[in-house]
């Protein structure tokens, strides 16, 4: 291998779509475990870059069950679809491993047989290669095969090739609570737990020549409990996929947020998908209402599938723009019940043409203001137009836009989702006296609720609880949060 690697290991993910009764493990099935998969790699990609995705067995929940061969079918098909190479290790949960390796498009590795020959195979290969060795069982330190059986029967044989051959770091999972990194003659040990038992754990592994490090992160937020997710979109969003309102809260539940709140764009509400998608909510101040005169606007609806929901830990809202005479594309009537508004800047008004990049962030700070002056909570995203224009950060910005966020009342969101977040504004935010929210932007299952870099910018920049925004739920008017 090159100097350095960098590893995304996880273990035991027990995979079933449809958990039936006729499935056995010790571990619960986890019909989430695809999705904890890509979680995995997007929260690893985010903080390393890692080089490969290793699955330390036991990706099926019960090869028996009637149901595994489609289970398995749909995770190869994900695991194909990932932005890192993987490779998988069957574990005793996966059945007939020749099967496994096939179902997953790759290669039988020299250890599953354990045998002599097949030992004396991985000595002549791995002699003097810094060799990482992969498979399902511990093998160091040792363990109680009455309480994980399945190890097995030449552990010490193993060790002992190994040992001969300078073998670098093995890696293992099959025991679900894992086991810290131990050493032997030399040799590394890691038993990763499972990813799919909380608080969902993955590993971060560093080789640098022959150097080891070992981060062992979460899913799971620590603490629990300590921030709202209050910008996620729903089964009514053109630009959403597979979220709904139950699913998000138990994703919420499972993450260990405080609450989450279900959002809409008013745009998308009101207009046909063509309409919204050619922005005539900005550039047309009479589409909205010649929608729902037209009966075609599904805002009721929205209301009606949403409000009845709600509960202490599931808030409503609903995300708003201005038109090209700034007014909210949000109807008086619609304005109140909402537990939170959010404010956003997709687009400028096309009244100007093309503009250089100083008119258009003075036209940029024109629109903001029109929009956090008429009762939003928190601005969206709140530099997200730079971005998508490939412009750089316009920084001479940062301080104008906190104070007129602070003038307004207005929290300032930090958001990931296709978004640059730079910490000099949000700094500045916190400099003039500016609450932050905190909103993944999730349009699919698989995005929402991600808080992870979120809770690492806060504490970085040591906010207090009480300067994070959270909502409050709304009676007969609309929320003033906090």
């Amino acid at each position: 291998m090159d100097d350095v690697l960098t590893i995304l290991a996880v273990a035991d993910t027990h995979f079933a779509r449809e958990p039936g009764p006729d499935d056995r493990a010790p571990l619960p099935a986890s019909p989430l475990a695809i999705e904890w998969i890509r979680r995995a790699v997007s929260e690893a990609r985010r903080v390393a870059s890692p080089d490969v995705l290793v699955i330390l067995g036991d990706l099926l929940n019960d090869h028996r069950s009637p149901r595994s061969e489609r289970d398995r079918a749909e995770l190869a098909a994900a695991l194909r679809e990932l932005p890192l190479p993987c490779v998988i290790v069957p574990g005793n949960h996966d059945g007939d491993p020749e099967s496994a390796w096939r179902a997953y498009g790759q290669q039988p590795g020299a250890l599953r047989a354990r045998s002599e020959e097949a030992l004396r195979a991985f000595e002549s290969a791995a002699s003097g290669q810094d060799a990482v060795v992969l498979q399902h069982s511990p093998l160091h330190p040792p363990i109680d095969s009455a309480e994980y059986p399945w190890m097995p029967l030449n552990v010490e044989d193993i060790l002992a090739a190994y040992d001969r051959a300078g073998a670098l770091l093995s890696l293992s999972g099959h025991r679900h609570r894992g086991a810290e990194l131990a050493r032997r003659n030399g040799v590394a040990y890691l038993t990763c737990a499972a990813l799919t038992q909380l608080p969902f754990p993955f590993y971060l592994i560093r080789l640098v020549g022959r150097e080891i490090a070992v981060e062992k992160r979460h899913l799971r937020l620590d603490p629990p409990g300590a921030l709202v997710d209050v910008h996620v979109h729903s089964h009514f969003g053109y630009c959403a996929k597979d979220v709904n309102p139950d699913a998000v809260l138990a994703r919420a539940d499972l993450l260990g947020l405080g609450g989450v709140a279900c959002v809409e764009h008013a745009g998308q509400l009101y207009l046909s998908r063509e309409d919204y998608w050619a922005h005539r909510h900005v550039d047309d101040p009479e589409a909205v209402l010649r929608a729902t005169e037209r009966g075609t606007d599904r805002m009721e609806r929205f209301r009606a599938d949403l409000l009845p929901r709600r509960s202490e830990r599931l808030f409503a809202g609903v995300e708003v723009e201005v038109d090209r005479n700034g007014r909210l594309n949000l109807l008086d009537r619609d304005r109140n019940g909402w537990d939170v508004i959010l404010g956003a800047v997709h687009w400028l008004p096309a009244t100007a043409g093309e503009r250089t990049r100083d008119e258009m962030a003075r036209e940029f700070m024109v629109v903001t203001e029109q929009l956090v002056s008429q009762g939003i909570h928190v601005l969206a995203h709140p530099l997200r137009l730079f971005y998508q224009k490939k412009l750089p950060e316009p920084e001479h910005l940062y301080r104008p836009l906190a104070r007129l966020l602070k003038a307004h009342g207005v929290a300032a969101e930090i958001n990931y989702h296709i978004n640059r977040t730079p910490r000099e504004f949000f700094e500045a935010c916190l400099d003039e006296g500016v609450a932050l929210a905190v909103g993944s932007d999730g349009h699919t299952l698989s995005e929402a609720c991600d808080l992870q870099p979120h809770g690492d910018l806060l504490r970085s920049l040591n906010v207090p609880p009480e300067r994070v925004f959270v909502p409050i739920r709304a009676a007969s008017g609309a929320s003033d949060g906090r």
